[in-house]
């Protein structure tokens, strides 16, 4: 999970209008009770959010330009986006990622989450 956060962080800074759009558009999706189904199995995570009808997200963790949703977007959207935060929040806050989100992109420096990951992939080599 602390893989798939990194990318979306790297890949979406906040300092682009877009992207602050769809994590508001996303949060909101999260907040209101709309993500179903949202669950981590290995590398892959899935979930049904209800926006205009339901809407099927799967997301990998590993590769995360993989990513996909039914509502035909091709980059992040605010389905995959909601549905994240809704696996992240079975053992994290929404806030520590939020704020390391920001932080990369107001400091442009990795997280303390990823950076730990990656500390300790380069551990077990």
């Amino acid at each position: 999970m602390e893989q798939f956060a990194a990318w979306l962080i790297n890949t979406y800074p906040l300092t682009n209008d877009n992207n602050r759009k769809i994590l508001k558009e996303g949060l909101k999706l999260f907040r209101q009770g709309n993500v179903i189904h949202a669950y981590q199995e290995g590398s892959v995570m899935t979930g049904k959010v209800q926006d205009n009808g339901q809407k099927h997200v799967l997301l990998d963790e590993e590769i995360g330009d993989l990513s996909r949703c039914s509502c035909g977007e091709t980059t992040l959207c605010p389905h995959q986006l909601a549905t994240f935060l809704s696996v992240w929040s079975q053992s994290k806050t929404i806030a520590s990622l939020i704020d390391g989100w920001k932080e990369q992109s107001t400091d442009n420096i990795l997280p303390t989450f990823a950076s730990a990951k990656i500390k300790k992939e380069s551990n077990n080599l």
